[in-house]
């Protein structure tokens, strides 16, 4: 198992078309100026102990993001560690998302 690195539009189109849970691993301040909708916030310091709750089943498709990629990186390996087998980051993080025009939303939890 390895963690894989993908385009913002292999991200979006992944996450459009499939069953999956995307997970943003940023703080709520980072998460309420923007996130890409559908997505859950689960700060990386917490990721151990709540993916659980999001995801139970390891065979399903999970997707990280954070602002540049480095801490989505360390999330992904992360959960690879816990046993979950489809891990996918999202290259380069929210702020090549936003640059390759995709939407975003803003608001609180």
């Amino acid at each position: 198992m390895k963690l894989e690195s993908i385009s913002p539009a292999q991200f979006q189109d992944n996450i459009k078309n499939q069953a999956v849970v995307v997970i943003d691993v940023r703080q709520p301040p980072e998460w309420h100026q923007a996130h890409i909708q559908g997505a859950t916030l689960i700060p990386l310091t917490q990721l151990a102990q709540d993916i659980r709750k999001h995801c139970q089943d390891p065979q399903q498709p999970v997707y990280v993001y954070c602002q540049h990629g480095v801490r989505s990186h360390q999330a992904g390996l992360l959960l690879l560690s816990l046993g979950y087998e489809k891990v996918f980051q999202l290259q380069g993080g929210l702020s090549q998302w936003i640059d390759a025009g995709f939407p975003c939303q803003s608001g609180a939890l």
